[in-house]
């Protein structure tokens, strides 16, 4: 420090110095590395580092500690200061030695903090942690800083940016975490953005995306660590925006897969991918797994699409098929769940898709959802679709304007493909109606189970559970509540060898819609297909096929054209065996074949 030529005091740079009570200013060196790292604490009322080298480093133990402004969160025995400054200039440094943990380090203010600086606390290079960072305002922060929190052969550390509200943008006006710190951000530690109001990512950088399509872009560094986004208030991401958290594939036992998860009470992003967008590894392969994608709203959630795709394992130019890269899953939780403006993609290239569970208490609107195989190698199978509402309906049949790859199109469910094996689907509109395009968990060996529960079904196209020509067993179909079909519905759970097909049991009445030529095929191939109410009664179908090994309808068949019973063995009776019970089968044409039972009226 010097004396100026009016008498203050300012730094050797010319920064004056504040001559307030409370006031701490530090520039220059502070040095308290050695064996094992020091302690250093800067507090005050206001603190100020400009142009400071703070290292409380180890050359042979765990790194020491730095404290500017107060203790974690505010709390502790230390003064929290109001005002915090740290600028471009400064560095705070706490990494371990050969085999130590990274430090801690701590940058706060009960009011507002300012960070440009340079944080480090890494683990040793041949063992031991990354260290943590807290940097933070309580009322507000304002981030464009750098932090290094990882380890090279250890568990990675953590940074943890948590005032009241956060922005993140490419707008200085308006950004408290500016868009360009957080790309620069590694990979290769835990990212948590932490507001105790809302958080908030718009006004970004404009890129082209993987589409051709320019538009507002925050790619975050690829990494095999976790970001997680967690509000009290709400979160908002700009329709329009593409956020991008790709994986890499790292091995060791600290590896994982990559998490971007998003807490708070009404959410709604964008779209997000975590597909690897096939980087170069650490070991000069590139593909990797798809990272998961988390959200858990209090509130109402809505995205666009949300891609977890794995790519190929690739090596010297070499799709290596017997250690595939696996999908990310998708978890979603909500009061009301919309992702209809994108696709729910947790597909992979050779390995198996990653699972997809939405839950909510009331109403859940999607558009495709795809777990499945591209290429489909031995022993892949494709993830599992888990749709729950408590009490509101579920509606899987709109048409996406948002589609992570041009190649993937189409409506409905899909838990199969070209997986060697298909994944299950369960559907519970517990209360509500549930409605479907179309749902396949068939594959290209073994099929999936599909399962659905709800007062209303009403299916508008196909329903299956049958494999590819190579085939071996399908999975059963079965639904719980009144079904209602569309125009030309089959549901099949047959299989090329005609031996291990599913059952299909539909437990309740069906009608047809109040439009269209209604007909419905049903077959199980050499299982059996039960049916638990009547057929036709409210609204009649225009024609019924049902072919199985054995057939049991509980109800009175009301058909306006033809009836086809391709069975073994057919009973019109109750299930519960009493034979006396008549059923009636109205119809203009009826072709049967195989034995029929049970006491019944035929109008042909």
């Amino acid at each position: 420090m010097a004396i100026n030529a009016s008498g203050g005091v300012q730094l050797v740079d010319g920064t004056p110095v504040p001559n307030a009570p409370g006031t701490a200013m530090v520039s220059g060196g502070v040095d308290v590395s050695g064996n094992q790292g020091g302690t250093v604490a800067v507090l005050g009322d206001r603190v100020g580092l400009v142009g400071a080298q703070i290292d409380a480093s180890s050359t042979q133990g765990d790194g020491g500690q730095i404290r500017v402004g107060g203790e974690f969160q505010g709390n502790g025995p230390l003064p929290n200061a109001q005002r915090t400054y740290v600028d471009a200039n400064t560095t705070l440094n706490a990494d371990a030695g050969p085999t130590g943990n990274g430090g801690r380090i701590i940058v706060w203010a009960d009011g507002a903090t300012g960070f440009y600086g340079d944080i480090t606390a890494r683990g040793g290079q041949l063992s031991g942690n990354g260290g943590f960072a807290e940097v933070s305002g309580r009322e507000d922060l304002r981030f464009d800083g750098t932090a290094d929190l990882s380890s090279f052969n250890g568990r990675p550390g953590a940074l943890l940016l948590d005032p009241t509200d956060i922005v993140i943008s490419n707008d200085p006006s308006i950004a408290t975490i500016t868009q360009t710190a957080v790309e620069a951000m590694s990979g290769n530690f835990d990212i948590s953005f932490v507001a105790s109001g809302d958080i908030i990512i718009r006004s970004l950088i404009q890129r082209t995306d993987q589409n051709g399509i320019f538009r507002e872009t925050l790619a975050l560094q690829s990494g095999d660590r976790n970001i997680s986004f967690v509000a009290d208030g709400n979160i908002n991401i700009s329709a329009n925006a593409l956020l991008t958290a790709p994986s890499v594939a790292v091995s060791g036992s600290f590896s994982s897969t990559r998490t971007l998860s998003f807490t708070g009470n009404n959410i709604t992003l964008g779209d997000i991918s975590t597909r690897s967008g096939i980087p170069v590894n650490p070991d000069g392969s590139t593909g990797a797994p798809g990272g998961n994608v988390v959200i858990n709203a209090t509130g109402n959630v809505s995205t666009g699409y949300i891609a977890t795709f794995a790519d190929s394992n690739i090596r010297d130019g070499v799709i290596i098929t017997n250690n595939p890269y696996n999908a990310g899953n998708i978890t979603i939780t909500g009061n009301s769940i919309d992702t209809s403006r994108g696709q729910l993609a947790a597909g992979a290239s050779e390995g198996s898709g990653g699972n997809v569970e939405l839950r909510a208490r009331g109403n859940i609107t999607t558009a495709l959802i795809g777990t499945s195989s591209v290429a489909g190698g031995n022993g892949t199978r494709a993830g599992n679709i888990t749709i729950i509402s408590e009490s509101g309906a579920i509606d899987t049949s709109r048409s996406a304007p948002n589609i992570p790859d041009p190649s993937i199109q189409g409506q409905g469910l899909s838990a199969g493909f070209i997986s060697e094996s298909g994944g299950s689907i369960t559907i519970e509109a517990r209360q509500g109606q549930f409605i479907t395009p179309s749902i396949s968990t068939g594959a290209r060996i073994n099929g999936g189970d599909l399962n659905i529960i709800s007062p209303e079904i009403i299916v508008l196209g196909n329903l299956s559970s049958s494999p590819g020509l190579d085939g071996k067993t399908s999975g059963n179909i079965t639904l719980r509540g009144n079904l209602i079909i569309g125009d030309s519905i089959s549901f099949t759970t047959n299989t090329p060898n005609d031996i291990d097909s599913g059952n299909i049991s539909i437990i309740g009445s069906i009608n047809g819609i109040n439009f269209g030529a209604n007909t419905l095929t049903l077959d199980a191939g050499q299982s059996t297909i039960q049916i638990d109410g009547s057929i036709g009664l409210t609204n009649a179908i225009d024609a019924l096929t049902i072919s199985a090994r054995r057939a049991t309808i509980a109800g009175d068949i009301r058909v306006a054209n033809r009836v086809d019973f391709v069975t073994t063995e057919m009973l019109l009776n109750s299930l519960a065996g009493n034979t006396s019970l008549s059923r009636s089968v109205i119809a203009n044409d009826l072709d049967f074949s195989g034995t029929l039972q049970g006491s019944k009226l035929m109008c042909i």
